[in-house]
């Protein structure tokens, strides 16, 4: 901080002071002394003060305009003719100046060391390697750390090393099938700490979507969905799936034996060892009215009903099937949702699993009235298999959705040609 000049007593007064803080501000936006500013409304002392400084009659509530000059020209007519802005408004602040600039800069440099210092804290893995990803292409996750950063750093500091602990943790250990609170308190110790809809789930969430590529779940149910993919689940009880024909353990044998249907839950399923059909081939649908159809017609095929999106009980129990050399055959919607899911089944199962039923003439069997949307069709831009381009662009230059209840027979005529 610079001496103390003899002039800055004389500038100790009220009057004085709006004057000064509005040259700062000047000098803050600008980064050098020139320019004007207005002091509106002038009190009583103002008023006086400024009229003997300056040499000219200011009245209690005017409006003036001030120059830096105007202020020079006076400061030079007198002995203190050696002033400079920076001495008077510093000892008069008793605090350094700073152009908004330099305030920029200086916060950008305390932001890049923050994470620096976050990346050399970290543990190697996957969660690091994302991070770094992440600052390294300035990414919209870094943008949201950004402003996680400016809220209280401390705490983006403390949640950064949990997220990147919680992605090096599903790295390592990525065939087991945990549950959403178990996961958290196990890296965090708080068993609420990744609770769908806080803060940390939202970041949690981008993590994830960010190391694959995809952008992050926004609507309750796709996140759900989401975490499915990484053997994480909310709910045990009410994350089912629909069966038919399947065998290998007590809980299957009298439904199986009845030829009847039964619904699985995955606290069941993590509690069976192997599933299995009698031919290894198991026929995977979107919809249930098509095991009802089925069944209408006294068949029992080894059927497996997803209901919509795969969920973790879907996929725990498709693992099984496969881990015994099953073969799976999948059918759905010819819808941008269905095409998805097909899509995402081949990539999960490759050459253990085929589409069938995904031919032209399959899409035009079964096309309704029902227009998709241009919002919805977008969600084609992911399907990425072969199988699935013919209906894809059938779909993107007809804009119509077609439902698989309309194929019946042509999927019935396939299973038999698969069983016998």
């Amino acid at each position: 901080m610079n001496k103390k000049p003899a002039y800055l007593t004389y500038f100790q007064t009220r009057a004085f002071d709006r004057l000064f803080r509005l040259f700062r501000e000047k000098y803050y936006s600008l980064g050098r002394y020139s320019g004007t500013v207005k002091m509106t409304n002038l009190t009583k002392e103002e008023s006086r003060d400024l009229s003997l400084f300056f040499g000219r009659t200011y009245q209690v509530g005017e409006t003036i305009t001030i120059s830096f000059k105007q202020f020079e020209q006076v400061m030079m007519a007198s002995k203190y003719q050696m002033f400079d802005w920076t001495t008077l408004l510093e000892c008069y602040f008793d605090q350094t100046l700073k152009t908004k600039q330099e305030c920029l800069e200086q916060a950008q440099n305390q932001e890049a060391y923050f994470f620096h210092q976050v990346l050399q804290q970290v543990e190697p893995g996957l969660g690091k390697q994302w991070l770094e990803d992440c600052i390294d292409t300035r990414s919209d996750t870094y943008q949201y750390l950004r402003k996680r950063y400016r809220n209280n750093a401390n705490t983006c500091k403390m949640d950064l090393h949990h997220i990147v602990n919680l992605v090096n943790y599903l790295s390592v250990h990525h065939d087991q099938v945990i549950a959403l609170p178990m996961l958290a308190g196990t890296i965090t110790k708080n068993p609420h700490y990744l609770d769908l809809g806080t803060k940390n789930s939202h970041l949690f969430l981008r993590a994830l979507a960010d190391t694959k590529g995809i952008s992050y779940p926004k609507e309750h149910q796709e996140k759900i969905n989401f975490l499915s993919e990484w053997g994480i689940y909310t709910d045990s009880l009410s994350n089912t799936v629909i069966t038919n024909g399947l065998f290998g353990s007590p809980l299957f044998q009298a439904f199986y034996n009845q030829r009847q249907p039964l619904t699985l839950n995955l606290e069941n399923l993590l509690t069976i060892d192997s599933v299995d059909t009698e031919d290894k081939k198991v026929f995977i649908f979107e919809n249930p009215s098509i095991l009802n159809t089925i069944r209408d017609q006294k068949l029992s095929y080894p059927v497996v009903i997803t209901s919509g999106i795969p969920n973790l009980a879907v996929y725990q129990l498709l693992d099984k099937l496969v881990k015994s050399h099953n073969h799976l055959y999948y059918n759905g919607d010819y819808d941008p949702e269905g095409m998805m899911i097909a899509d995402k089944l081949k990539r999960n199962y490759g050459e253990h699993l085929t589409l069938f039923q995904y031919d032209e003439q399959d899409y035009q069997t079964c096309k309704s009235n029902e227009v998709i949307t241009d919002r919805r069709l977008k969600k084609l831009d992911t399907v990425q298999c072969p199988e699935l381009a013919k209906i894809k662009q059938s779909i993107l230059i007809e804009k119509k959705a077609a439902y698989q209840e309309k194929n019946m027979e042509a999927i019935l005529t396939y299973i038999k040609e698969q069983i016998t």
